[in-house]
């Protein structure tokens, strides 16, 4: 997540899912080799082609950019996505229907990383981006706590002890 504009009265934030669109591609290629150098059977290759149309789908329509525009003036939280065929889905929210901005850790194998989400009253939750440094992230999201004062929270993820 990224800082675009901030004034006084408004703040702009943008999250581009940079890393998936890099492992769409990579995935659209191996589709493409899987297709091209094993000659195999028609099984396989129909296997492979389902790979490649799998990850161009990913990454034109599934993947979206959002956008998170908080101005003070109106009090209004505007969040618009929108993915590469330009499809867009737009959401305005009053700062009073906002309860609190989450950040969640998860682990896999390659280590931590840190979703967001925006908390409504009324038990709606919105993602609002990811990011690989904690710090980054909270970087951002503090300042959408102060322009929309409501709360911040940290889910750390469970140990193992923790499930006992």
């Amino acid at each position: 997540m990224e800082i675009i504009q901030q004034t006084d009265t408004r703040l702009e934030i943008r999250h581009r899912p940079i890393l998936e669109y890099f492992i769409s591609l990579m995935m659209a290629g191996l589709g493409i080799y899987g297709v091209i150098q094993f000659n195999a059977h028609f099984g396989w290759t129909a296997l492979w082609f389902l790979v490649f149309l799998g990850s161009l789908y990913a990454f034109f329509v599934w993947h979206k950019v959002i956008h998170c525009l908080a101005d003070t003036k109106t009090q209004t939280l505007h969040i618009r996505k929108r993915n590469l065929v330009k499809t867009e889905t737009r959401q305005k929210y009053f700062f009073s229907e906002v309860s609190s901005i989450e950040v969640r850790e998860k682990r896999n194998k390659n280590g931590k990383y840190y979703l967001a989400f925006l908390m409504l009253k009324s038990g709606e939750t919105i993602y609002l981006g990811r990011g690989n440094r904690k710090r980054s992230l909270e970087k951002s999201l503090h300042l959408l706590v102060k322009s929309i004062d409501c709360y911040y929270n940290f889910v750390p993820r469970p140990s193992f002890w923790d499930l006992f």
